[in-house]
This record gives C-alpha cells, structure tokens and sequence, in this order.
C-alpha cells in the first residue's frame, strides 16, 4: 500500500482526502471507514519518515546530491532517431513525492506523455494515478 505524508490538493485533513478519493480502503493504515466515523483529522503513518541522514562536516552540495535520490524518479522514452531508450528524471510535486513504495499496493502512479504537434518539444508531462 502507498501513503499519503502530508495533506496537499486532495485537502487539509483525513476526511478531506478520503472524501476526494471515495475508492480508497486505507489512509495510513487506518480504515477509511473509521476515519470517516470518527471524523478523523490526522493520521499517524506507520512509516518511518524519509529524511536523509546527514554527516558531520558534509559539504551541502554533497548533502542536496545525496538526498535527492529519495525523491527522483525516471521513465524513459525511445524515438525513431536513437535506438536506446532515453531516460527522462523528474521530481513530483509535494503530494507525489509523499507516495511511498509498498510490497501490497493499492494504486499505481505512471508518467504520461501528450503530445498536442506530435513531437517531444511540445510534449505536456503528467503523472496518472489509477486505483
């Protein structure tokens, strides 16, 4: 399952976000029926939170490089000009960046791709989640 960190467009509180995603079963590892009994504000998350660990006297660029992989991802793009496959890295937004990997997943984030003129260069970038 993947968990939502922080509250962000989706709303201010747990209530708000279930009543934005009406599919989901579980808000951090609490029943979403629950939340929405108790009207739940907050929900602890089980995970532990994803800060990088620091080394004393690490210069801060080495800091930001080291930290970014937390939050980078990539896809990768193949045109009729290069035979492999060109990786695309990218940052989410504050919601897509508080997703997390889980073994039992209830929902998929994919990158999508519009192209209105049919080239890269006019290319729109969007995330998709589906449940």
């Amino acid at each position: 399952m993947k968990q939502v960190d922080i509250p962000g467009p989706l709303g201010d509180s747990a209530v708000d976000i279930l009543e934005s995603l009406p599919r989901i079963l579980l808000l951090n590892g609490v029943e979403a029926s629950q939340v929405l009994e108790t009207e739940k504000v907050v929900i602890d998350s089980v995970l532990q939170p994803r800060f990088p660990e620091w080394v004393a006297g690490e210069p801060l660029p080495h800091r930001v490089i080291r930290a970014m992989w937390l939050y980078l991802m990539t896809y990768r793009l193949a045109d009729e000009e290069k035979i492999d496959e060109t990786s695309i890295w990218y940052v989410m937004d504050e919601l897509g960046s508080a997703l997390r990997h889980s073994d039992k997943p209830n929902f998929r984030v994919a990158p999508f791709l519009f192209m209105p003129d049919g080239t890269l260069d006019s290319a729109l970038r969007f995330s998709s989640l589906s449940i």
